[in-house]
C-alpha cells in the first residue's frame, strides 16, 4: 500500500505536542518521525482527505509538504530512533526491546506508545517527574489528567499511591496506558475515556497530575481545585514561561498556593497544595 508522508517544517516547539495529537487523530495515521525543525506524520494514502491536515495547518499557520511513499515498517523507523530517557538516579524510562539498564535505578518504566508522543522524553513529562520524587505518594489517591502514555500514573503507583485514577478524551492513549499498565505490572490504576466534566465532584484525590496545555489548564482550574483534597498536591506542566502568570493567577484564585516551580528548555512545571 502506498503512503503519503506530511513533511512540516518549522514547528514552533509551544506547538510540537498540540500538533503531535491532532495528526495523530487523523484517519488513517500510520506513524510519527521527528527532525530537528519539524514533524514528519504517515498515512494511508487509500480513500484519505488531505483536507483534514490542511484545516489543521491553517489552525495553526503551518506549511507542510506532501510526498508519496512506500511501504515500510512504521515501527521499527521509531524504534531506531527512541533511546531510553534517564531521570538523574531516580527513574529509567525505556521500550521493551532496550536492554535493561546496567546501573540502578530506583524506578524502571516500559512503555511502548501506540504513537511517537508521551514516552518521557519532553521536558515537562522529566520535570513533573523530578517533582513527584519529593512527594510521599505512600497510600495516597492520584488523578492523572490527561494521562497520555500513562507514565505518570505508572510512576505515581511504583511510588506508593493506593488508587491511580487516569482519564484521557483519545482512545489510542487510553488503550496504551491499560497496555503500558499491564506491562509494568501495575493493578491498581484506573483508566477510563473521558473528560473531566463527567468524573463526580463527591470524589477527591491526594495528588493531581496534570500535564495537559494552558488553554486546558485554565479552563479547568477550578475543576481540579474542586478534585483535591484539603491539603493535596496539584503539579502542572504542558506551560511556557511566558504563560507563568496566567497559569498562576489563575491557580492561585481557584484557591491553590505554589509550592515549587521548574523550569527546562522553556517549558515549566509548577507545584501548588491546596
Amino acid at each position: 500500500m502506498e503512503y503519503l508522508q506530511f513533511e512540516f517544517k518549522n514547528v514552533p516547539e509551544e506547538l510540537t505536542e498540540i500538533l503531535e495529537a491532532e495528526l495523530g487523530m487523523v484517519e488513517g495515521f500510520e506513524g510519527m518521525n521527528y527532525e530537528y525543525d519539524g514533524i514528519n506524520a504517515c498515512y494511508q494514502s487509500k480513500d484519505f482527505d488531505e483536507n483534514t491536515i490542511k484545516a489543521i495547518a491553517d489552525q495553526y499557520q503551518l506549511t507542510y509538504t506532501v510526498t508519496p511513499v512506500a511501504q515500510q515498517n512504521w515501527n521499527a523507523v521509531w524504534e531506531s530512533s527512541f533511546e531510553p530517557i534517564v531521570i538523574d538516579d531516580f527513574c529509567y524510562i525505556r521500550a521493551d526491546f532496550h536492554e535493561k539498564p546496567t546501573t540502578s535505578f530506583q524506578h524502571e518504566i516500559i512503555i511502548t506508545p501506540k504513537m511517537s508522543f508521551g514516552t518521557g522524553h519532553h521536558a515537562t513529562t522529566q520535570q513533573v517527574m523530578r517533582m513527584m520524587r519529593n512527594i510521599d505518594f505512600t497510600g495516597k489517591s492520584v488523578f492523572d489528567f490527561g494521562t497520555g502514555t500513562g507514565i505518570l500514573a505508572i510512576l505515581a503507583a511504583q511510588l506508593g499511591a493506593t488508587t491511580v485514577f487516569a482519564n484521557d478524551v483519545d482512545e489510542w492513549c487510553v488503550e496504551n496506558t491499560i497496555e503500558n499498565c499491564e506491562r509494568n505490572a501495575i493493578s491498581n490504576v484506573t483508566v477510563t475515556l473521558d473528560s473531566i466534566e463527567v468524573l463526580p465532584m463527591q470524589a477527591t484525590y491526594d495528588v493531581i497530575l496534570a500535564n495537559i496545555n494552558r488553554h486546558i489548564l485554565l479552563a479547568y482550574m477550578h475543576d481540579m481545585y474542586t478534585l483535591t483534597n484539603d491539603g493535596g498536591t496539584l503539579i502542572l506542566s504542558g506551560i511556557l514561561t511566558e504563560d507563568i502568570a496566567m497559569v498562576n493567577q489563575a491557580a492561585v484564585t481557584a484557591g491553590f498556593t505554589q509550592t515549587n516551580i521548574s523550569n527546562l528548555n522553556n517549558w515549566v512545571a509548577i507545584q501548588y497544595i491546596k
